[in-house]
């Protein structure tokens, strides 16, 4: 009777933990401002940002001398035709993100590009208002499953902040916490008769 009780109580614990999905922000507030460098990397909330190419990554105080998308730090490519890449540790939904054409420069185009976890790719391209002007981009349910995404522009000043992701997240469903729940109480039940057999 104990050995089933055990097998089962262990099987029940391992119900308990399904896959779900959590918002993480990266907002570039975990460091003091820097440069990452050319080819750089920055990392925050199990996610990494890598400039590519001759791009240089850096972050950068909000507001002072280029005002911020909510006045907090905020990160920045620039050199020629910037280029850099978001990954995770485990396939990830992209949500939204905050960007600017910085340094006074006219608005430009960012093409952004998704990579599916198994293949695939899903794009987007966005419009960035110039003269430091901020603007909030909304992605589609598309945009889940991702390995990664990479976000390219010809013009050579752009700032980026507050990119919304969902990572993979262990949490207790409530039908296996009721499953967990009834194989506590045969637990109990078990033990009660053992004991009223041993008077």
């Amino acid at each position: 009777m104990k050995t089933f009780l055990t097998s089962f109580l262990t099987a029940s614990t391992f119900l308990v933990v399904m896959p779900s999905a959590i918002a993480v922000t990266i907002n570039f507030n975990e460091t003091a401002p820097t440069s990452f460098g050319q080819n750089g990397s920055y990392n925050e909330n199990g996610f990494t940002i890598t400039a590519t190419g001759d791009t240089e990554l850096l972050t950068l105080e909000g507001n002072v001398g280029i005002p911020s998308a909510d006045g907090t730090d905020f990160g920045y490519v620039h050199l020629e035709d910037v280029s850099f890449t978001l990954t995770g540790t485990a396939p990830f939904s992209l949500q939204s993100l905050d960007a600017a054409q910085l340094f006074n420069l006219p608005g430009g185009l960012v093409i952004v590009t998704g990579n599916f976890n198994g293949g695939g790719a899903i794009s987007e391209t966005l419009t960035t208002l110039g003269s430091n002007q901020w603007s909030n981009y909304n992605f589609s349910a598309s945009w889940t499953n991702l390995d990664s995404v990479t976000f390219d522009s010809v013009n050579n000043s752009f700032g980026f902040d507050n990119i919304v992701v969902n990572e993979s997240a262990a949490v207790p469903e409530p039908l296996t916490i009721l499953g967990t729940t009834t194989a506590l109480g045969f637990g109990a039940l078990f033990k009660k008769k053992g004991a009223k057999k041993d008077t």
